[in-house]
């Protein structure tokens, strides 16, 4: 498992680039650091990235601004999985969904 906190555009679309050439799965959380939700759930991310062997990243869009911009995040938290640079699919996450946010994680094991 790779948990990562991003800290730029730059850093995120190295991280998809280099998902390109791996073809292994990437799970993305989009969030900010003002959405309740978001916080509330992150610490669950976390857990679910401990149990897999593929990348998660969290993604403060005001903070990645580009990032957002580039992938039309709108709210938030959002979850984006990608494979070999694509997206595959896409939650907007409200807090009665964990259980789909779990098997996201479930159909890319």
């Amino acid at each position: 498992m790779v948990f990562l906190e991003i800290k730029s555009s730059e850093e995120f679309f190295e991280i998809l680039e280099s998902n390109k050439a791996s073809g292994t799965p990437l799970i993305v959380q989009f969030s900010t650091h003002w959405c309740g939700p978001c916080q509330k759930i992150k610490p669950h991310f976390v857990e679910l990235a401990e149990s897999v062997l593929f990348t998660c990243v969290y993604v403060d869009v005001e903070q990645c601004e580009e990032v957002g911009a580039a992938f039309k995040v709108k709210s938030f938290p959002t979850f984006t999985a990608f494979q070999g640079g694509k997206e595959l699919f896409r939650l907007r996450y409200s807090s009665s969904h964990f259980q789909k946010l779990q098997s996201l994680f479930t159909q890319l094991v």
